[in-house]
């Protein structure tokens, strides 16, 4: 196939000419007065698989409420919903005033979290409770995130199960942005379809 070289306005993963998959979490936070505060992403990425000191990075933007509470705060938590819960996850991604409880306007419910004052939301999948170890800034107003992760919580099945169980029965959102201007995304699930290729010769006999 012949190749064409584009220039992209932006090198932003929504505005990517190829329909790069991202996970999407909604992280909660609270403000310095308690108030909870939830917001989606889809740049949330592990950072250090190190056992002795996991960490994650979130790319996100200074002037958003979630840096802000975690810039003051220090904690956060990244919670993982199923793709059957994307109509609230999109709910909680509206620009509310300060101080609004987005879990609520969702209709998510709060559960105290093990570690944390964020609370997570139990419609989730998973939890990884974060305190924040740095936060490096990049550009006018973007910031990543450096999160040390102080506990994990899983619903009681998933760790009795395969990767391939999990892939097929957790129906985590796969995003895949949307056109710029407009207010909507582009969302696939994992299918039951799974495609175990091997690594060599050998794997395949």
């Amino acid at each position: 196939m012949e190749k064409v070289s584009v220039t992209p306005n932006e090198f932003r993963w929504f505005k990517l000419y190829l329909p790069i998959p991202m996970g999407c979490c909604i992280i909660t936070t609270v403000d310095q007065r308690g108030n909870v505060n939830a917001a989606p992403f889809a740049m949330c990425f592990p950072w250090n698989n190190s056992e002795e000191n996991p960490q994650l990075i979130v790319m996100t933007n200074s002037m958003w409420h979630t840096s802000q509470n975690i810039e003051n705060t220090g904690e956060f938590v990244v919670n993982w919903p199923e793709a059957k819960y994307i109509k609230e996850t999109m709910i909680t991604g509206r620009f509310y005033d300060d101080g609004v409880n987005e879990l609520k306007e969702a209709g998510f419910t709060e559960i105290p979290s093990n570690k944390v004052k964020p609370p997570r939301i139990a419609e989730c999948v998973g939890h990884y409770e974060c305190k924040l170890n740095k936060i490096i800034p990049m550009g006018k107003h973007g910031y990543h995130i450096i999160g040390d992760v102080v506990d994990i919580s899983l619903n009681k099945n998933i760790p009795e199960m395969t990767r391939e169980e999990r892939i097929k029965n957790i129906k985590l959102p796969i995003a895949y942005g949307g056109p710029v201007g407009e207010m909507h995304y582009f969302w696939g699930i994992p299918s039951d379809t799974v495609i175990k290729a091997p690594y060599s010769d050998e794997e395949e006999k």
